[in-house]
């Protein structure tokens, strides 16, 4: 496996438990300052097969690179918006 440039954890927890610090710490200055919210979370490496840490959320993540899950969540608003079509014309239909 490649070697990274990155922080690496030998283990999940190992690399949960350090973006659970840095989390806590980041949160703490944020209320003397405004700023947005980052949170870190940790992910394996396809390319060194170790833990890092990484601020992009998992939702974005998965939208980013797998093309499965963009399906899905595309169907489920779909189904969403057409459900919502469907019971306002029905509804509208039936107060007239």
């Amino acid at each position: 496996m490649d070697k990274c440039k990155k922080i690496t954890f030998e283990t999940l927890n190992l690399a949960k438990a350090r973006a659970k610090e840095i989390n806590l710490e980041n949160s703490k200055k944020k209320k003397r300052k405004k700023q947005r919210k980052i949170e870190l979370r940790a992910y394996k490496c396809k390319g060194c097969g170790k833990f890092h840490l990484s601020s992009m959320p998992k939702h974005k993540y998965m939208w980013n690179n797998d093309a499965n899950y963009r399906s899905d969540v595309r169907e489920k608003v779909f189904i969403k918006k057409e459900s919502e079509y469907w019971e306002e014309k029905f509804n509208n239909k039936d107060r007239k």
